[in-house]
């Protein structure tokens, strides 16, 4: 089958097309499965491994080598808000704060 012939029929195909954002996904995530908890996301997180560890965070390697979002369960959200203050995009990951199922904030500077 020639290129040309692939794309007219690729071209007539009767289908429908979605997209789906990361914040789209992250937030039914937590409204699944932590809608009463105090959650970290971290956004691509094996391009910050380092800088995760030296923050004391325990990760699992086998976990995280396909993910791309890392979600962190807290005891409060004075923990998340901290983490949030001392983890600052400029030198780390995009994170944001989610607390009972609600999103809080990022650590992006406002």
């Amino acid at each position: 089958m020639k290129k040309e012939d692939l794309y007219y029929k690729r071209s007539i195909l009767n289908h429908l097309s979605y997209t789906v954002s990361n914040n789209d996904l992250v937030s039914t995530w937590i409204e699944i499965y932590h809608r009463n908890d105090h959650i970290i996301v971290v956004h691509e997180p094996l391009k910050h491994n380092n800088y995760l560890r030296e923050t004391g965070l325990i990760i699992n390697d086998t976990e995280l080598y396909s993910s791309s979002i890392l979600t962190i369960q807290l005891s409060s959200l004075k923990d998340g808000i901290w983490l949030l203050k001392t983890m600052p995009i400029s030198k780390g990951p995009y994170i944001q704060l989610w607390s009972l199922g609600q999103y809080i904030s990022d650590n992006v500077e406002k």
